[in-house]
């Protein structure tokens, strides 16, 4: 990676270099300096940006959203010209089939307590749940949605409660 193209507070993984060790392969520009950059948790010393490139936010086998669609990984590759990565992805519905996106376009799966209101999912008797609201129970430390099941039963669930969440 060249110089000009490194950014504070960018995220990069190693090529090689004898200061990084095994679990520290990735790490988040702090400064840039005089043609080299520093990491926060590496104090003062210099590292030559040649030794990095930028890290993916993803990796091939993960389950991430495009176009509101849950689609899979199966292959990356980073484009020098327009800095980016791109990635092919493939949906489970074959919708699109297989195609090739850039990372900006792709937003991981939400986690069960990340859930919004609009947002649906499958619970217990495999019903479908729209969330109108959301809390947080400190008593029991989990997130709780109160949401409207299909017939029209408006309750209240946990995260714990959530089997899959609808991507639509």
């Amino acid at each position: 990676m060249k110089i000009e193209d490194c950014e504070v507070g960018m995220k990069v993984r190693n090529c090689w270099c004898g200061d990084i060790t095994k679990g520290d392969e990735e790490g988040i520009i702090s400064n840039i300096e005089d043609g080299y950059i520093n990491f926060e948790d590496r104090g003062d010393i210099k590292f030559y940006p040649e030794y990095f490139k930028p890290a993916n936010k993803f990796e091939v086998g993960d389950e991430v959203i495009w176009q509101n669609d849950k689609v899979k990984i199966w292959g990356i590759r980073y484009d020098d010209e327009i800095k980016e990565y791109e990635y092919a992805i493939e949906d489970f519905l074959e919708n699109v089939g297989r195609t090739i996106v850039f990372e900006s376009e792709l937003s991981p799966l939400k986690k069960k307590d990340e859930l919004e209101v609009g947002d649906k999912f499958r619970s217990v008797g495999n019903r479908t749940i729209k969330v109108l609201d959301k809390k947080f129970d400190e008593l029991h430390n989990e997130m709780v949605y109160f949401g409207k099941c299909e017939n029209g039963l408006i309750s209240v669930w946990s995260e714990y409660e959530v089997d899959e969440i609808i991507y639509e």
